[in-house]
């Protein structure tokens, strides 16, 4: 919207917002692209029970092969939707030209809505064709996988595979520029990738710090921060325990997760009951006492 619906006084109007939108119950499971709206904002004269106009956002993926097309130096662009239903494009770069996906995804930034700014692929070189002139995607794949491994570190290398792990996607196609974010990550994930980067590389990262650190080479700069001079192999060797596989993870048997209780255990239960049982019937008696003016007794 251009503006949060107010009153004549010109207060934001945040009360049944959400009812008013109609933007129903929202998960992670929900697309990213499925999560952004747009809506026309309605007049100060409008009441609390009116609705206001609100739709899914669409990409124009004409609009983005356009836009990328516009970049000196780009040659050709192949799109596709991923299963989030956001696009991401193959971009084939002349050679020497210094594109990357970095400077790519700045550049159509400037002129495409963020929800509709594709996850990037940089190609020196034209893109790989079948016989028939169709693009073939699979070839491509092969030709970035392999940039993507050789341009890495090994902690980058870690980052990238425990992300793949967490959100289920391909790492071959992470590469050390991936937000953690734009790839579908959400915030309540972030505590677990803290955890398995603690547990697999031996670094206590915070949450906040990969929040404001969340590509793949952000983070594992982090871990770098952290380590200083030791390698991977050395904690390697020093964390050689026995461990078990959960979900394509490794848990160390002498660290296992902490299982906390519910508020309706039974253990839980008696705990809370305790003021109920005891001390509430001790305070009543105390106010009856001193109200009818006799001696407070404690047996």
């Amino acid at each position: 919207m251009e503006d949060i619906p107010r009153n004549a006084a010109g207060k934001p109007l945040r009360i049944k917002l959400a009812t008013r939108l109609r933007l129903g119950c929202l998960s992670d499971s929900v697309p990213t692209l499925h999560r952004h709206f747009e809506a026309q904002t309605p007049g100060s004269e409008a009441s609390l029970s009116d609705p206001i106009p609100c739709s899914r956002v669409s990409v124009d993926f004409n609009d983005v092969e356009g836009a990328l097309l516009n970049i000196i130096g780009v040659e050709d662009v192949a799109i596709r939707v991923r299963k989030d239903g956001l696009p991401e494009a193959f971009v084939s770069t002349r050679r020497q030209s210094g594109l990357d996906s970095i400077r790519l995804k700045r550049a159509v930034s400037r002129v495409l809505p963020g929800y509709g700014v594709p996850e990037l692929y940089a190609v020196d070189g034209p893109l790989s064709r079948s016989e028939k002139g169709q693009i073939d995607f699979a070839a491509i794949e092969q030709i970035i996988q392999a940039e993507n491994s050789s341009s890495m570190s090994e902690r980058a290398l870690l980052v990238r595979d425990i992300v793949a792990n967490l959100l289920l996607t391909d790492p071959a196609m992470i590469t050390a520029d991936s937000d953690f974010f734009l790839l579908g990550g959400t915030s309540l994930l972030l505590g677990k990738l803290s955890y398995f980067i603690r547990k697999q590389a031996g670094a206590n990262i915070s949450v906040a710090d990969i929040f404001t650190n969340s590509t793949i080479k952000g983070i594992a700069s982090l871990i770098e921060a952290e380590q200083g001079d030791t390698s991977m192999q050395t904690y390697r060797d020093d964390k050689a325990v026995d461990s078990i596989s959960t979900l394509g993870y490794d848990y160390d048997l002498d660290d296992p997760l902490e299982i906390s209780r519910g508020q309706t255990h039974p253990m839980s239960l008696i705990v809370q009951a305790i003021p109920i049982l005891f001390f509430y019937p001790l305070k009543q008696r105390i106010h009856v006492c001193r109200s009818l003016a006799l001696p407070t007794l404690f047996f």
